[in-house]
């Protein structure tokens, strides 16, 4: 069972009433009378202070007021409870309607007492007719009492009630509307649960009036859940659920299913706690079944659960149920007409909703809200709910603050333990539950323990959260666990396409597997490569870990300790099914091995040696296993591999990085399972194999093969190739005439190919295999031979705009094109027929001059170091991202309006820094003064700097701010925020990118909105400032700015995560500027009109695009690699674009609407 967590966005499970087990054990709720505790006394006192009165008491006076409204008023007020009654509260001579509707809506709950004659008073029927109204609008609570009548006569208007309302139809001949109005709130109120005499009290009234006393002590006073000692971050979440649950609107009628899900100890179920008390009171009923998944387990545990869901809303004596369908039937008669609140805990399988909540259809009345937390999203998929909210991990500053309380009892670190607190806190990874334990386990501790801890933790999980986090994998079937398993020993980082590839050779049926390991919260894609939780890792090792004591028997060895104690006392097994050798980085002494130790080991699929700089491999290779699906064997020092090497299984042969020559000799081994052989970097390697030996070969990766001089004629009968890569193969000296036949082929990558490229450029021709090509017909050529290319990559291959020609519809799928470390002086004017294409790279191009007419779906353009450019245009594109870093002589960006679209822009080095600066500032407050219908409400731009501009509103040290919203005029209005951080960078000597996430909460209001998906893209050593401007008001980023008002406290912190380099970046200062704008200007932003954007264009081009840059020196930073983080920045973009196209929130961009809205 679950501990009690904060939620991060809560899993806190509660058991079951222990009292509650079945009907011998119920216990009364309420005894009315004199002896009533001054507890209750107070504390329906104290909720009477929100209601002008608790209780609005509706009856015909004739029939009733002197014997049973006299005793029932006298019971209720007995108690504490405000109860409005006519006879008591109504002035004489005052307008009994005004009154009488002041009162209802002033009132918690309403009593309407049907009699016989109740009907007979227009006053009586329009007082119902504003109660079912309050109901509908107000969560306003309505209580029937069908007093000595029949629900029946109420509801077709017959019996005593027939000729009462033909009379009102007689004398309303003019008015019938209003008679209608009466009659459908007749029909309304009848099919609403309430109390009969008879069948609640076998017709005694006193016990009749203890039990509806009863109910509405339960109403004034729902029992509220405990939830957490530390509620850190949680009100913001709870008030955005309560949005999503539309109480209050006109939605309220509707029956509405939310969904939560999130990996174990995440907080789902102390959220869904939260909400319950925050709502229950304003729905007729309420339940809250915690941990279903448990109790369903127990024996009648369904039947335990319906008995629990029936009490709580009715609060009646038990049923006695005595099978799950009865428990169904009982639960439809008895709710399908309620409005109630229901809260299913931690749910893993249909047929516990099947049983308290649906059946076909949902039991409850109109109005009712379902919350269902679960750890699988494909149960929500299945069963349609209406929202599917996603609980994510904390963010840092939550975390720690959450880990103090538990640690420090105080809501931040001791000063001598902030340095690991932030390691725990990081290793801990935004689970509450792993904080709250990790901070309870080191309190009071000295810092040596605390590291000693922290490493304990590191190798062997707490019991605690790996029981939490267990329930997970104990719920997968065989298949899904042993890809669980692989993943969490060997792919965590690794691309999803890669481990396709090689556990499908295994029968794992990986795309199924992965998909529901991504549904239960236990794998995350973040394309192109599987993640997975720290903690959630560490717990499927340790599940691998208990198989043993001995580490020889256990199914997969990826701890370095564990794998050479196997190694070398040749206590390897058949279990064994994975072995990962990777020592740690600063290890580099030799190790010696011997095959044999491989030779038990016969179910061995998995092989990965990486790492090993000293490797000494002695013996015969027939000793590894014939099962192996998969060999990475980094620097290997291997000449060739051996021939009685058992591969035919094999489907990934990676060996980067090794002394290989030739990867095998004998010509008729047959490979005809092996898709992707990576060879990269093999420095010595001067031929490639015969392709015949691998006809089923995908992927083939000869990059930086720099003595590779001949590639094998037989790679045309590779039919399902679809990525070649030969950057960097500066020997090769001609691609084989069959290379045509390559028409599977969608990624051909051939940069650096220098003596290719030479030959073909310096010769009028040159033979390749037989057939005459130039340059140009070499470039023209490909646009038939490949036109299923999605990738081409010719980087630095000393082209011309010449050697383009004019029509590349030949490519008609391409989308990424790397042109970059070219000579070309223009953009080739043919590029901007690429229909498709989407990411262009130009980089470094240093003779470039212009670019413009791009082609019309580019999204992503990298232009930096472009040392020559001058001008560019970008009218007529939707980019996403423009990357200009450091081009000195740039003077113009044509159409910089369309930064109105754009998510990020680099601007490094292109302008003086004072320039710079006014350069963005005025942009943003043009863009912001005309802001169009189509424009996204989120523009970024980053730029070399150390400190905040002097023109924002509010700047200071540290990665926090707060400031008072200054006086605004009459109709001022703030439509606009701009955030400004400046990153440390510090000893940074590699490309890095990085997020930020701004946190801004309205103190005064308590509301705050996580704002995600802001992006840096740099290199180099020098400080970095990031200005992003979000929109305000309805719909935008912070929809709550549009009713900031004067003097209200904001608080607004940025929390930058960089993966590559965390231990180095850091937010030095931040700054806030408010986007002020007049009424006439707020007039003018909301009609798009051709004549306002050319005003818009002018006053843009005269202020900021036509400002003359002062030239600057290149500066002192190193040359890029290859790619330099490109291929992951681009990626880590179009998660981005996701976020920023909606109202990200931490948890926004996770919740989905089964209908549309």
């Amino acid at each position: 069972m679950e501990g009690q967590t904060t939620p991060a966005r809560g899993s806190l499970k509660r058991k079951l009433d222990p009292g509650f087990q079945g009907q011998n054990n119920h216990q009364k709720v309420l005894v009315v009378g004199d002896h009533m505790s001054k507890d209750v006394r107070s504390s329906t006192k104290s909720c009477s202070n929100q209601w002008d009165y608790e209780v609005f008491l509706s009856f015909r006076g004739a029939d009733t007021r002197k014997n049973f409204i006299d005793h029932l008023y006298s019971a209720l007020v007995r108690i504490g409870i405000r109860t409005f009654c006519d006879d008591n509260e109504l002035p004489r001579g005052e307008n009994i309607s005004k009154e009488l509707i002041n009162a209802i809506h002033g009132s918690k709950i309403s009593l309407v007492i049907f009699s016989k004659d109740y009907a007979s008073s227009t006053w009586c029927l329009d007082e119902l007719v504003q109660i079912l109204h309050c109901r509908s609008t107000m969560n306003h609570i309505f209580i029937p009492i069908f007093y000595h009548v029949n629900p029946s006569d109420i509801r077709q208007q017959t019996g005593p009630f027939a000729e009462t309302f033909a009379r009102h139809e007689e004398r309303f001949q003019e008015d019938m509307e209003r008679v209608q109005r009466w009659r459908a709130a007749f029909t309304e109120a009848a099919d609403c649960s309430g109390f009969n005499p008879q069948s609640d009290a076998n017709g005694y009234e006193a016990r009749f009036i203890e039990k509806i006393v009863e109910q509405v002590l339960y109403k004034l006073n729902p029992i509220r859940l405990n939830v957490v000692q530390h509620p850190v971050g949680i009100d913001f979440h709870v008030e955005e659920m309560k949005t999503l649950l539309q109480l209050g609107t006109s939605s309220t009628n509707e029956l509405l299913i939310m969904g939560m899900y999130g990996m174990g100890g995440i907080g789902k179920t102390t959220l869904a706690k939260a909400v319950y008390n925050h709502i229950c009171d304003g729905f007729e009923g309420s339940s809250c079944l915690l941990n279903v998944r448990e109790v369903s387990e127990q024996s009648n545990g369904l039947i335990q659960l319906q008995e629990q869901l029936l009490f709580d809303i009715l609060r009646v004596k038990i049923f006695l149920i005595g099978n799950v369908d009865k428990g169904i039937s009982l639960i439809k008669e008895r709710l399908h007409r309620k409005r109630v609140l229901v809260v299913l805990d931690d749910v893993d399988r249909l047929d516990q909703i099947y049983a308290l909540a649906r059946n076909g259809e949902w039991f409850f009345g109109p109005g009712s809200r379902v919350i269902i937390t679960t750890r699988d999203e494909h149960l929500l998929d299945k069963l349609g709910v209406n929202y599917s909210y996603k609980v994510e991990k904390m963010n840092h500053s939550d975390s720690l603050q959450l880990f103090s309380w538990h640690a420090f009892n105080m809501p931040h670190p001791e000063e001598d333990f902030c340095e690991i607190s932030t390691a725990v806190v990081d290793y801990a990874g935004g689970v509450p539950l792993a904080l709250e334990v990790f901070g309870s386990e080191l309190r009071g501790r000295s810092i040596i323990k605390w590291k000693t801890t922290l490493e304990r933790f590191k190798k062997s999980p707490n019991a605690q959260i790996q029981k939490i986090l267990g329930i997970s994998f104990g719920s997968l079937d065989h298949t899904t666990r042993e890809v669980f398993l692989d993943i969490a020993c060997f792919f965590t980082g690794v691309n999803i396409e890669y481990v396709f590839k090689i556990l499908e050779e295994c029968g794992s049926f990986p795309h199924i597997a992965i998909n529901i390991l991504v549904q239960r919260s236990l794998v995350k894609i973040d394309y192109p490569n599987l993640r997975m939780h720290d903690l959630i890792r560490d717990m499927g090792r340790e599940i691998v870990r208990q198989e043993s004591r001995h580490p020889g028997k256990r199914s997969r060895l990826w701890s370095h300790e564990d794998v050479l104690k196997v190694l070398k006392n040749h206590t390897g097994s058949e279990v064994v099914e994975g072995l990962s050798l990777n020592p740690p980085i600063h290890e580099d002494h030799v190790i010696s091995l011997e095959s044999e130790a491989f030779a038990n080991m016969k179910n061995l699929r998995l092989l990965q040696i990486k790492g090993v700089k000293n490797l000494k491999l002695e013996g015969c290779a027939e000793h590894l296993s014939k099962e192996l699906r998969w060999i990475c064997w980094h620097s290997c020092p291997l000449r060739f591999l051996p021939p009685r090497l058992h591969l035919e299984n094999l489907v990934v042969l990676d060996m980067q990085y090794s002394k290989i020559k030739q990867v095998w000799k004998l010509e008729n081994n047959i490979l005809s399972k092996l898709k992707v052989l990576n060879l990269s970097f093999c420095e010595d390697l001067a031929k490639s194999p015969n392709f015949l030996q691998v006809p089923n070969l995908e992927e083939l990766i000869l990059e930086g093969c720099t003595g590779l001089v001949e590639l094998h004629e037989s790679i045309g009968y590779l039919k399902g190739l679809v990525l070649l890569n030969l950057n960097g193969c500066k020997s090769l000296m001609n691609l084989p005439e069959s290379i045509s036949n390559l028409k599977s082929l969608k990624c051909f990558l051939m940069g650096r190919c220098f003596n290719i490229m030479r030959n073909l450029a310096d010769r009028t021709t040159i033979n390749l295999s037989n057939r005459s090509w130039n340059l140009r017909n070499f470039l023209r050529a490909s646009l038939h031979v490949f036109g299923s290319l999605v990738k081409l990559g010719l980087r630095n291959s000393n082209l011309l705009e010449g050697d383009f020609p004019i029509d590349f519809g030949g490519l008609s799928s391409l989308q990424d094109l790397d042109l970059s470390v070219n000579d070309f002086h223009d953009l080739p004017h043919g590029i901007c027929h690429l229909p498709k294409l989407t990411r262009l790279n130009l980089a470094e191009s240093r003779s470039i001059r212009s670019i413009s007419t791009l082609p019309a779906n580019l999204r992503i353009l990298f232009a930096f170091s472009c040392e020559s450019l001058e001008r560019i245009s970008i009218s007529e594109s939707r980019l996403d991202a423009l990357v200009l870093r450091d081009c000195h002589k740039l003077v113009d960006i044509q159409g910089f309006e369309s930064l109105a679209s754009t998510i990020a822009v680099g601007l490094e080095g292109c302008l003086e820094q004072e320039e710079d600066i006014d350069f963005v500032k005025n942009t943003l407050l043009q863009l912001q003064k005309w802001k169009w219908p189509s424009m996204v409400e989120r523009r970024q731009i980053w730029l070399y700097g150390d400190e905040i501009p002097n023109w924002f509103s509010h700047k200071r040290k540290g990665s926090s701010i707060s400031f008072h919203i200054p006086p605004l005029s009459d109709q001022g209005v703030i439509n606009g925020l701009v955030f400004g951080v400046v990153i440390s960078n510090k000893n940074i000597l590699h490309v890095w990118h990085g997020s930020i996430s701004v946190v801004f909460h309205n103190k005064t209001r308590g509301h705050r909105q996580v704002i995600e998906g802001f992006i840096c893209y740099t290199v180099g050593s020098e400080d970095y400032l990031l200005l992003v401007q979000v929109g305000v008001g309805g719909g935008s980023e912070i929809p709550y700015g549009q009713v900031m008002i004067n003097g209200e406290e904001i608080e607004v912190s940025f929390e930058f995560e960089c993966s590559q380099a965390p231990e180095y970046n850091r937010v030095k200062e931040c700054g806030v500027h408010l986007l002020i704008i007049q009424p006439e200007e707020e007039a003018g932003s909301m009609v798009y009109s051709e004549k306002k954007k050319k005003m818009m264009e002018d006053d843009l081009m005269q202020d900021t695009l036509a400002t003359k840059l002062t030239r600057h020196g290149p500066r002192n930073r190193r040359m890029f690699r290859e790619y330099d983080g490109i291929d992951s920045f681009v990626s880590y973009i179009e998660r981005m674009k996701h976020t920023s196209l909606r109202r990200p929130t931490q948890w926004s961009s996770s919740v989905t609407r089964a209908t549309p809205f």
